[in-house]
């Protein structure tokens, strides 16, 4: 979780994180990270970037046939918590890395990347430079699973109303952890234009969430 000249600091909020998301979005937070589970291929080599506490690893173990995790996080106490989550039979199948975007291994191609609740952390001066480097790292028919808050609300009035949540989301995050992110983009279509399809798209809570699974085009050659 980071922007280019600082990594932001979930370790403070690390031990509640979970339960604050649950009981401020009724859990959709979670639900909406599974929706598309199942679409992960059998014996796929995951990517997750920010995966907090470990639940969505969890969840990937359990409802999928994935192969191997590869989990990145910029926390120390979110891995701490993620290792404690995971049964002790799926241990082997986690690799952990402390670190950001900027830590995946040279030359990595995966055949699932899960960025949830990650690309908002950026300002748009480096959104895009993550985007791309997150692109690269996809091997080609490869999936890309994200899940962010978005203003979709079809009510005027309800637009507002998730503009000032995200304000408010925005103010408690940079005083406890430090992000420089301070406004949401269009996530999907930045990957789009990364070179991916946009195939499934779930929206949850009146639009302010959304998930949705792109997938790489294969380039043909000549």
């Amino acid at each position: 979780m980071a922007t280019e000249t600082t990594t932001n600091n979930f370790n403070w909020i690390a031990p509640f994180y979970d339960h604050l998301t649950r009981w401020v979005f009724r859990g959709w937070v979670q639900k909406s990270q599974c929706w598309f589970l199942s679409l992960i291929p059998e014996q796929a080599h995951v990517l997750i970037l920010g995966g907090g506490a470990g639940w969505i690893a969890n969840a990937v173990l359990q409802q999928t046939k994935a192969k191997k995790i590869t989990y990145i996080e910029a926390s120390e106490r979110m891995i701490s918590l993620t290792r404690q989550k995971i049964k002790p039979g799926d241990a082997k199948k986690i690799i952990y890395i402390h670190g950001t975007e900027k830590d995946i291994p040279p030359q990595a191609v995966y055949d699932v990347i899960i960025t949830n609740f990650y690309l908002d952390l950026f300002p748009e001066a480096y959104l895009n430079k993550v985007v791309q480097l997150l692109a690269d790292s996809v091997r080609g028919g490869g999936y890309w699973f994200y899940t962010d808050f978005n203003i979709g609300h079809r009510k005027w009035w309800g637009r507002t109303g998730q503009r000032i949540t995200v304000w408010g989301m925005y103010l408690f995050f940079k005083w406890t952890s430090g992000i420089e992110g301070n406004r949401l983009f269009h996530y999907g279509e930045l990957i789009e234009k990364a070179g991916f399809a946009r195939n499934w798209k779930a929206d949850f809570l009146s639009g302010f969430i959304l998930s949705e699974v792109c997938v790489k085009k294969n380039i043909s050659t000549p």
